[in-house]
């Protein structure tokens, strides 16, 4: 969890936000997302015709 307090602070962040009334930090707020949901690509977004294949090697 050391994270959370270099990023408070590089960040300027309210770290309080994230702690409960002992101190510890609280991520019971914080939502998993399924992989497919996280996707931008896919079965009703499809991948552009002319956008770069992935993985193509960038020119020299």
């Amino acid at each position: 969890m050391a994270a959370y307090p270099f990023l408070a602070k590089h960040l300027k962040l309210n770290l309080a936000e994230v702690q409960n009334a002992d101190g510890i930090i609280d991520e019971s707020f914080v939502t998993v997302e399924e992989r497919k949901d996280m996707l931008v690509f896919g079965k009703n977004n499809r991948y552009p015709e002319d956008a770069v294949p992935a993985n193509t090697p960038l020119p020299k």
